[in-house]
């Protein structure tokens, strides 16, 4: 019988809290209040979910919502200039009227081409040419938010932010400060566990919180509780048909944290460890030592069950990025090793059936391309330490 569902997303559990300090910011940025929400948590405790299930909410809003993901190699200004790039593939005459008579003609030419701009030659401009023309640019910047959030709320999603360069930081930092009577909701998510204490980012969070202009929300792990409803969600059936055992044993591997509790339950799945018994679904008696004792060894023994060609297949999607279009994917595999289009979605679609990447609904978000995402960074984290830096 197959009592797993497949590629279905993670089922949010424990996160009401959280939810309701987000509605509580939309509310505030419709009221013309803007607001900053600060969501912070160690690698895998749910935040890219929690984000998921409120923008999934803010799609009937009639918000414009835009999104970027920071990354150490990135020009300044990138996560700003990427949100912005979204709205231009999507939606070219409402950022050009938002860019109307921009203070800064670096602004215009940075997200209103398209990606012929280059931000790797022009951002390093705008930070070296003097204290005058950055002001301009960063008011130019306010200027196009503020735009925006004229004629609906705008919600900006900015992601792992504690990879956010130092101009960035601060153009962040001049943007809260600055436009406060807007319908702007940013909401900014980081790891807390990587963030350096001399990283630009923990200077401006004691200061904007010393201000009263952010909000904290500092994600905890799950209880045993929210655990058990967890699993419940994973094998579609009511809490009660999962035995408190079962639930015990993965809350004392995962230690509450949700992903570490998800790769698990799909282990045992996988090895076939789960049994229905009276009581509900429990651990086979066999099942209590082979437990993986880190989410590495999990994430790698699923991986084993994949033909190596997928394991290598995956890997150059590691080195794409967290997410990837097949096109850009099956380019770089065919010239590489030479293997055609059929076998590539083969190994797409073994890893779907997996959960090790998930599917993304056509044009989820504004001008997305890539219609796949892994599970998880830290899957993507594996398949890439995996593969050596000369290789990568």
């Amino acid at each position: 019988m197959n009592w797993f569902p497949e590629r279905h997303a993670t089922p949010l559990v424990g996160r009401e809290r959280e939810l309701d300090m987000l509605r509580a910011g939309f509310d505030a940025a419709r009221a013309g209040h803007s607001s900053l929400v600060l969501i912070s948590g160690e690698p895998g405790i749910g935040k890219s979910r929690l984000i998921e299930a409120f923008a999934g909410e803010l799609a009937e809003s009639g918000a414009l919502v835009l999104s970027a993901r920071c990354d150490d190699a990135d020009p300044p200004f990138a996560p700003f200039m990427l949100a912005l790039r979204e709205l231009a593939r999507a939606d070219p005459a409402e950022l050009q009227r938002a860019l109307l008579d921009s203070p800064s003609p670096d602004l215009k030419t940075l997200v209103a081409a398209g990606d012929d701009a280059d931000p790797a030659a022009i951002a390093p401009r705008i930070t070296l040419s003097g204290a005058e023309e950055r002001a301009r640019f960063f008011d130019a910047v306010v200027l196009v938010l503020t735009r925006l959030s004229e004629s609906r709320p705008l919600v900006l999603f900015l992601d792992d932010l504690h990879l956010a360069d130092e101009p960035s930081v601060h153009l962040l930092r001049h943007v809260v400060r600055v436009i406060g009577h807007s319908a702007l909701l940013i909401a900014g998510i980081y790891r807390d566990t990587d963030l350096d204490p001399r990283h630009p980012l923990e200077a401006a969070i004691v200061d904007l919180y010393r201000e009263r202009r952010a909000t904290r929300l500092s994600m905890r792990r799950l209880e045993l509780a929210d655990l058990t409803e967890l699993i419940a969600g994973l094998l579609d059936v009511p809490s009660n048909e999962v035995e408190i055992g079962l639930a015990q044993a993965i809350q004392a591997e995962a230690e509450g944290v949700p992903f570490f509790a998800e790769e698990l339950v799909l282990h045992l799945r996988e090895e076939g460890l789960l049994q229905h018994g009276p009581n509900g679904w429990r651990l086979a008696e066999n099942a209590g030592p082979l437990i993986p004792q880190s989410v590495r060894s999990v994430v790698g023994h699923r991986l084993s069950h994949l033909e190596p060609r997928a394991v290598e297949t995956l890997g150059v999607a590691a080195v794409i990025g967290t997410e990837f279009s097949f096109d850009l994917l099956r380019d770089v595999v065919e010239r590489r090793s030479g293997v055609s289009r059929a076998e590539v979605q083969h190994d797409i679609e073994a890893a779907l059936d997996r959960r090790l990447i998930l599917e993304r609904p056509p044009r989820q978000q504004v001008g997305r391309d890539a219609p796949y995402a892994f599970a998880h960074d830290q899957i993507r984290d594996v398949l890439y330490l995996n593969l050596g830096q000369i290789r990568r």
